[in-house]
């Protein structure tokens, strides 16, 4: 192992790669967007397209977007940076092969993080850092796991660690999927509701499997 606006109170990984890459090679709508949307103008990428340090170009989804679909696409991210500093840990911390197996399928979705780095940028909006994880309303990253937490996760025993780790990445699957569930209320951004969708999918199923995990170690 955000804000989302409109939450008063918030794979496999080829599948949703496989609907960005047909979305993207459609064209930008031109229509006058709603009072509460704007229009997404940044063009797809090219092999001249300019590209940041970490070598994501800048490439919006075609399309209007919203604030909804920013804010999802933005926390989105940050949960999939948390997971792959969770599953570094179980490289060096767990024994467990469900911990392993996940961290596994974690390392497989690089490229859905890449593109929604890529869609930010294109949005003309910031891409997430590590230090900005424990920013924002906690009731709008339900689940989100805080820099203390991971701390702590790195110094227990190993006796404890698959137990705590399994909690924590359960609570995180849980916040994932509660804003997917927002994302597809009030987006409006087609490619990034197909992605909504698609990891919906991934993460059920994730943590499906991470609760099983957890009862086998806490027993009945």
């Amino acid at each position: 192992m955000a804000h989302v606006a409109g939450r008063g109170k918030l794979f496999t990984a080829t599948h949703a790669v496989a609907v960005v890459v047909v979305l993207l090679l459609t064209s930008c709508s031109d229509k006058t967007a709603a009072p509460d949307t704007v229009v997404s103008a940044a063009p797809t990428s090219s092999a001249g397209s300019p590209s940041s340090a970490d070598g994501v170009s800048p490439s919006a989804p075609p399309g209007q977007h919203s604030a909804v679909d920013i804010a999802f696409v933005s926390v989105l991210l940050k949960y999939q940076q948390q997971e792959a500093v969770m599953a570094d840990l179980t490289a060096h911390r767990s024994t467990s092969a469900a911990l392993s197996q996940h961290a596994a399928a974690v390392g497989e979705r690089g490229e859905t993080s890449t593109v929604l780095a890529s869609w930010l940028r294109g949005w003309g909006q910031p891409v997430p850092e590590r230090e900005q994880w424990d920013e924002g309303d906690p009731h709008d990253r339900p689940g989100m796991i805080r820099e203390s937490q991971l701390a702590n996760l790195g110094e227990v025993s190993p006796s404890l660690f698959d137990r705590q780790w399994l909690s924590l990445a359960i609570a995180h699957h849980r916040g994932v999927l509660a804003v997917i569930g927002d994302e597809r209320a009030a987006g409006l951004n087609p490619s990034v509701k197909a992605m909504a969708a698609s990891v919906s999918d991934t993460y059920r199923r994730d943590l499906a499997a991470l609760q099983q995990a957890l009862a086998k170690i806490t027993g009945p």
